[in-house]
């Protein structure tokens, strides 16, 4: 089993990461060419000279580092020459900065980091949308390494058989296990996009955005307690079932909020045991801690900053989760009984 965990630019977390079994270290710096999906405001800074450092101790205790720069849209900006420049120069960074590999959702940009950067390994973000044997098919002959599956796919166990079976044992399968966004989320790839040009460096508005998509997806899940269960969540003692297809490697989502978030879910999964399963899940029931001053992009007005961290700085509704009445709970999907039109029965 591969678990993929989020440091937060965090050294002091490292032994103990490492200790509990994590393969692969994943980051992003705050802003760049491309950007990720988190917003720049939650997002920890290292700096270049730090973030060196910090993918050097990763690699002295025997994991490897994920470089994430999963943005779904530059604006047409890598079509411009001065354009493509920046992207020549941003990856050549992530690269020496030593990262093994880097998750990318445009593919535009995995065929050139394949072309020009050969020793980075490329990841298909979670946020491209692969949830098809056709789709993953693409992208394997792009000649990708690993394939991050959409989240609505994570309990269609006839899917994820079929692109296990048929893709190259080379093409190594993903999935992010605690998810709690809506199951066929309609705000997915809009607050993928919004949160992405955050953290594009040439962006006009340098960092800011409100979280229209974080206020609607929250209230409707504490308004509604069974869209909490129909959330693409894979229970810890459940990842057996999903190794017994072929699929071994699981990401867990933490790359904002507390630290102890990563903590929690990396001892869970690695002991595959969890008591109350809400605390794994994001974003619902943990406290989403304010963001420290020093993650506040240059050029913020300070109104600007309270703007958006009083979206972030959500108290925890406190949901539990009995996770042992979920005994059992995997066998209707395994059995293939589900056809993702909940409701409709």
């Amino acid at each position: 089993m591969k678990l993929c965990v989020s440091s937060q630019w965090n050294d002091g977390c490292l032994e103990t990461y490492a200790g509990l079994g994590a393969s692969e270290i994943y980051c992003s710096l705050q802003m760049g060419a491309v950007g990720s999906a988190r917003p720049a405001v939650c997002l920890p800074e290292s700096g270049i000279d730090g973030a060196r450092e910090h993918i050097r101790k990763v690699h002295g205790l025997g994991m490897e580092f994920n470089y994430i720069a999963n943005a779904l849209c530059l604006g047409n900006m890598e079509y411009s020459s001065g354009g493509r420049e920046q992207l020549d120069d941003y990856f050549r960074l992530i690269a020496g900065l030593g990262a093994d590999s880097v998750t990318l959702a445009i593919p535009y940009l995995i065929e050139l980091v394949k072309k020009d950067f050969p020793l980075l390994k490329v990841k298909v973000s979670e946020i491209a949308n692969v949830g098809t044997l056709q789709r993953a098919g693409y992208y394997e002959r792009m000649g990708v390494d690993v394939i991050t599956l959409e989240i609505c796919q994570n309990r269609n166990f006839k899917v994820l058989e079929s692109i296990r079976r048929r893709l190259s044992p080379r093409v190594e399968l993903e999935l992010v296990v605690n998810a709690a966004c809506l199951f066929q989320c309609p705000y997915h790839d809009y607050h993928n996009n919004i949160v992405g040009h955050t953290t594009q460096a040439g962006h006009p508005l340098k960092g800011y955005y409100m979280d229209y998509c974080m206020m609607r997806c929250v209230p409707e899940k504490l308004e509604r307690p069974e869209e909490i269960i129909k959330a693409p969540w894979i229970r810890p003692e459940d990842l057996v079932h999903y190794e017994g297809i072929g699929i071994d490697r699981f990401k867990i989502s933490n790359r904002v909020g507390p630290a102890s978030v990563g903590l929690n879910c990396l001892k869970a999964y690695s002991g595959r045991h969890a008591d109350n399963l809400a605390d794994l899940l994001t974003p619902l029931s943990l406290e989403i801690e304010e963001p420290p001053k020093t993650c506040r992009p240059p050029g913020f007005s300070e109104h600007e900053w309270r703007q958006v961290v009083s979206i972030w700085a959500i108290p925890s509704p406190a949901v539990f989760i009995d996770n042992r009445l979920l005994d059992g709970f995997i066998d209707h999907f395994k059995q293939n009984r589900c056809y993702g039109q909940c409701g409709d029965d």
